[in-house]
């Protein structure tokens, strides 16, 4: 459970994603009285659209033997509510 943690919070700005989109095109609609024709994914521009995907590198992490004995203690402890 706890291992998965990041991932939530790594997809958390994709959660209100058809919302982005659908404000996306009423503002691109609306901008296009006044102004030349553009693409609408270059109009405003999302994290998803992009090509490319990148994870941030989390690097090397070290995790001491008083980090170990903290976390099997909480695994006890969660293990027991559950």
């Amino acid at each position: 459970m706890f291992n998965e943690i990041d991932d939530i919070i790594e997809c958390i700005p994709y959660l209100d994603r058809g919302n982005w989109e659908q404000c996306r095109l009423n503002t691109y609609v609306t901008s296009m009285i006044d102004h030349k024709k553009v693409k609408i994914n270059e109009f405003l521009p999302f994290p998803w659209e992009s090509n490319k995907v990148t994870k941030p590198s989390k690097g090397n992490i070290e995790i001491s033997s008083e980090d170990i004995k903290r976390l099997k203690e909480l695994e006890k402890q969660w293990s027991k509510h559950g």
